[in-house]
């Protein structure tokens, strides 16, 4: 089940794909410049001997590129289904 409806190209009359599949990528982008700003805070921490700050680092990383690769695999089994509808879609109006 599709938690989103399709809206239609007004011009063509193409289904259009939902506006989140090009802003998802960015939100990756972003994960990984904070995982990155994340592990250099945890060399920081590990060499001013602040275990506590090195491990929340570490943690906060982990979790910010598995929440942008959980977003990016769900984006890409969405877009699987969207083009299977819209090629079902096709084939039923154009024949």
């Amino acid at each position: 089940m599709a938690w989103w409806k399709i809206t239609f190209d007004p011009n063509s009359g193409r289904p259009m794909a939902p506006i989140w599949w090009r802003i998802v990528p960015y939100f990756a982008g972003y994960a990984l410049l904070n995982a990155v700003l994340c592990a250099l805070l945890a060399a920081e921490g590990m060499r001013l001997g602040h275990p506590a700050i090195s491990a929340s680092a570490m943690i906060a990383a982990a979790l910010a590129l598995l929440l942008a690769l959980c977003a990016k695999r769900r984006m890409k089994r969405e877009q699987r289904v969207f083009n299977a509808l819209v090629t079902d879609y096709e084939s039923a109006i154009f024949g």
